[in-house]
């Protein structure tokens, strides 16, 4: 099995939970911001990285966030599958 290093540039956030209106479906405008950086930074890899179909994938995320400006919140406000499914969907976006 191969293994990638690779590291994101991009400030990680915590999925939202999208916004149905009578206008159409939406997320909160950090999250579009974060995808919309990450799937521009992924694509370009895209080439070096095929996907292949029939094959398994494991995915090891780590993300490096600032502690939290009030002292009593030790970790981020998010949680952690929240986190996870920004990524995710950006690899799928982008067919990886």
């Amino acid at each position: 099995m191969k293994t990638f290093n690779l590291f994101v540039p991009v400030k990680p956030v915590p999925a939202s939970r999208p916004r149905v209106t009578q206008y159409g479906t939406y997320f909160s405008d950090t999250y579009t911001t974060f995808r919309n950086e990450f799937y521009k930074f992924i694509s370009k890899l895209k080439k070096e990285f095929p996907a292949k179909s029939r094959v398994a994938y494991k995915v090891d995320i780590l993300f490096v966030c600032k502690k939290p400006k009030n002292p009593s919140n030790e970790y981020p406000v998010g949680d952690v599958d929240n986190f996870l499914k920004g990524p995710l969907d950006g690899l799928t976006k982008a067919g990886m």
